[in-house]
């Protein structure tokens, strides 16, 4: 192993200052940046944060088509007086599950939010964050390289937390980024969109069974009260099953959804990046700050 010596330390260190700015002033310093780990965080991330997206703002679209056609029907009123009964239990009926679905649409909205962010985030805000702050380092740095007192000492100790937060910017969050799309990826496939897609098929079925609860029934003559009161009180009974099957799925699936969704995009990101911080910080930067 070769050993420097102290002068041969700080012309190193003078050669990597001078040509860390250089390469800052002419714009190289990004390009640099975009082929190096990063670029393999944010290719191995940014398909899986893009697809994440698009799922979320699809179910987010459906969700709010949901929300929107159990509000007409949580609401929805009947001329005739023989049915009025009908639509106050209807009403009844249906305020639990809009109550669910809207929590459920809530949280939905929120993981399309992140999951913006994150991508806007790959996109644009790490490149230009990344490379402003280790640039801000580099300049502050430079005086004490050449010029040791104790100005050009806090300087270097300024520097040090601009570097410290080039790294926090540029390797931490996209490491933690990449390490929850493989988690959640697990997650979302294996128990999120199951529950999705059990959900849409039951609320499917509640909305056809509204739609021909408010249908005359063709088979039966209007003057034949009798008939039409039980072809009624058969819809309701079917909307009704229908309406517990949907109850028992959100009361099941809705949890779980919400449940993936908060640990994937909140819990997990934040618990990953206290551990890698707290990691890095024992490893490098408790040399340093104390």
């Amino acid at each position: 192993m070769i050993k420097l010596s102290e002068g041969n330390k700080d012309k190193l260190l003078k050669i990597v200052v001078i040509l860390g700015i250089i390469l800052s002033v002419f714009g190289i310093l990004s390009k640099i940046f975009e082929i190096t780990i990063f670029d393999f965080l944010k290719n191995e991330s940014e398909e899986y944060m893009r697809n994440s997206y698009n799922q979320s703002k699809t179910l987010f679209l459906t969700l709010s088509v949901i929300k929107g056609t159990m509000g007409v029907i949580e609401g929805s009123t009947l001329n005739a007086n023989a049915v009025v009964g009908i639509n106050l239990e209807l009403g009844d009926i249906i305020e639990p599950v809009y109550e669910m679905i809207n929590i459920l649409w809530k949280t939905s909205l929120l993981s399309v939010v992140i999951l913006k962010i994150e991508t806007l985030y790959f996109g644009f805000f790490t490149m230009k964050l990344s490379t402003f702050l280790l640039s801000v380092s580099l300049t502050l740095i430079a005086p004490w390289v050449f010029i040791k007192n104790k100005f050009t000492e806090i300087l270097s100790m300024v520097s040090k937390y601009f570097f410290y937060s080039f790294l926090f910017i540029y390797l931490l969050i996209p490491s933690v980024l990449f390490m929850t799309s493989k988690v959640v990826n697990v997650m979302e496939t294996e128990y999120k969109e199951p529950a999705i897609k059990r959900i849409e098929k039951n609320v499917g079925n509640l909305n056809s069974s509204a739609e021909d609860l408010f249908r005359p029934a063709e088979n039966t003559s209007i003057f034949n009260i009798k008939g039409q009161v039980d072809t009624y009180k058969d819809k309701i009974d079917n909307f009704k099953t229908e309406a517990g099957n949907v109850t028992e799925s959100i009361s099941e699936d809705v949890p779980l959804i919400i449940g993936v969704t908060i640990f994937g995009y909140i819990i997990l990101p934040l618990l990953l990046t206290i551990f890698l911080y707290k990691l890095a910080r024992s490893l490098i930067m408790s040399k340093f700050v104390k």
